[in-house]
């Protein structure tokens, strides 16, 4: 893809879904450096979070704070109960 410097996003939000899936790691990879910490969680947005995210992370790890909720496991006591 052709992605023009000057408007990264405008042109990322005119893609299809389809086109924006194929994408590549090296293409997003040069886009990241000219992009604000917001522009990049809009672009997460349209790309797909947490693809996205995963995908670039070794660019993006350090530009802005990344918070992910979520589990790795589930831990159930002797009556059933979900522990947190």
């Amino acid at each position: 893809m052709n992605i023009k410097e000057d408007n990264i996003l405008e042109e990322i939000r005119n893609l299809s879904v389809s086109e924006r899936r194929k994408l590549s790691y090296e293409e997003l990879k040069e886009m990241l450096p000219k992009l604000s910490c917001d522009e990049i969680i809009e672009m997460s947005g349209l790309i797909g979070y947490p693809v996205f995210t995963r995908l670039c992370m070794g660019e993006i790890g350090h530009q802005f704070v990344l918070l992910q909720d979520g589990a790795a496991a589930i831990i159930v006591n002797a009556e059933g109960q979900v522990l947190l």
